[in-house]
């Protein structure tokens, strides 16, 4: 789980009927596109907007079919513009003042995809579901493959290493009742005791980065209560998103400014977050070690797991993570 900005709420909103596709597949809906109206846009970001298209997909030809101002509401303030390119192949989102790509996606046939991404793709699909292990689609971004195949499963590999840097496989049912039954009973438990059905749709992620091998994310029906992360191989809690707990901010800056000052002392968090990680985890946090950064609370004891939560701006705890001792979260 990304402790620090959760998205997954949103991404399984998208999901209800249909699954999940790779956040790098395609621009964010949050993207607000403004009145098309003509504008001026430099020759030199006209020549890096080709030249990054080039670089990626040397073999495949790419023209821009438009370009207009789009508001990026999840990005630093200013002016963005957004190339569309012919047939709907993609989409190139820069920042109008220091030229950066901020956004890039482009449409690739399989034929184009290297023999050893799509190899990698398959047998990561293959492993996380053998039913799941033919690739139907590919987006290319700057540094990436975006592979996507049945039931928007989704691999993202890394275009310099050809490592698989993230996967997401998508169920309209939950493939193992019995972590529906672990899902339902903890977030019960997370309600005050009081019953809660939940949402039909998982997905299954894999992100080495998170130290997620195999992790089934579970969300409530109402998409209120909480969101749940449990070891697909042995129903283990790694974490949770106490969703009515969370705060949005309008900017980076307004979030450094909120939690510019610890929220909390290290014995305020310990006393705080200690019964909520007791019924999760089973850890107990007396006596760990705290580490405070902005609004994430680290907490260390010798021969316990690491636990990481997140704090909002009235100091109730809403996001709740447990590493592995070692290894992966399975």
């Amino acid at each position: 789980m990304n402790v620090k900005k959760t998205v997954v709420a949103a991404m399984l909103v998208c999901a209800l009927s249909a699954g999940v596709l790779s956040d790098e597949a395609h621009l964010p809906r949050a993207f607000a596109q403004q009145a098309k109206a003509k504008i001026e846009v430099s020759e030199d970001i006209i020549a890096k907007v080709k030249k990054a298209i080039k670089d990626a997909m040397p073999n495949s030809i790419y023209e821009i079919a438009d370009y207009s101002r789009v508001g990026m509401p999840n990005f630093p303030e200013g002016e963005y513009i957004d190339f569309e390119l012919q047939d709907k192949r993609g989409n190139i989102v820069v920042n109008a003042q220091s030229g950066e790509i901020v956004l890039f996606s482009l449409v690739a046939d399989l034929k184009d995809v290297p023999s050893s991404i799509l190899t990698t793709g398959k047998n990561k699909l293959k492993e996380l579901d053998p039913k799941m292990a033919q690739v139907k689609g590919a987006y290319r971004g700057q540094d990436t493959w975006i592979l996507q195949g049945q039931n928007f499963a989704s691999v993202t590999i890394d275009g310099k290493s050809g490592k698989v840097t993230k996967a997401t496989v998508s169920y309209a049912k939950a493939p193992d009742k019995s972590k529906v039954d672990i899902a339902r009973k903890t977030m019960k438990l997370l309600n005050g005791g009081q019953d809660v059905k939940v949402l039909n749709g998982v997905n299954l992620n894999h992100n080495p980065q998170n130290k997620e091998g195999k992790v089934l994310e579970f969300i409530d029906a109402e998409l209120k209560i909480c969101i749940l992360h449990i070891g697909a191989d042995t129903g283990k809690i790694w974490g949770a998103v106490l969703l009515r707990e969370e705060e949005s901010y309008k900017s980076d800056d307004e979030y450094k400014r909120t939690f510019a000052q610890p929220i909390l002392t290290s014995e305020q968090a310990i006393a705080k977050a200690a019964p909520t990680v007791k019924q999760l985890f089973g850890v107990d946090l007396k006596g760990s070690k705290v580490v405070i950064q902005l609004d994430r609370y680290t907490f260390t004891k010798q021969g316990q797991p690491t636990v990481i939560a997140l704090v909002n701006p009235k100091g109730t705890f809403h996001t709740f993570e447990q590493q592995p001792m070692k290894g992966l979260k399975n």
